[in-house]
């Protein structure tokens, strides 16, 4: 069923120097037809808080990794 969601973290602390550097999510109702990004960024550390600009109905998300680590 889909849920409102207002944002979400993700937290790669155990798995040592291991986030994405540059992000994009994407939400679905159905899993199959993906949204625009939501939400697109960066991040400096291995917990990162993606915080929506407005609540998005959703039954999937997906992030995806656009960064990299030179």
């Amino acid at each position: 069923a889909a849920t409102d969601i207002a944002g979400l973290v993700l937290d790669t602390a155990k798995s040592r120097n291991d986030w994405p550097r540059g992000w994009k999510i994407e939400v679905s109702l159905n899993g199959t037809e993906w949204d625009k990004p939501v939400l697109e960024g960066k991040s400096e550390t291995n917990v990162t808080e993606f915080l929506l600009p407005k609540p998005v109905k959703a039954s999937f998300i997906r992030i995806t990794d656009t960064g990299e680590v030179k």
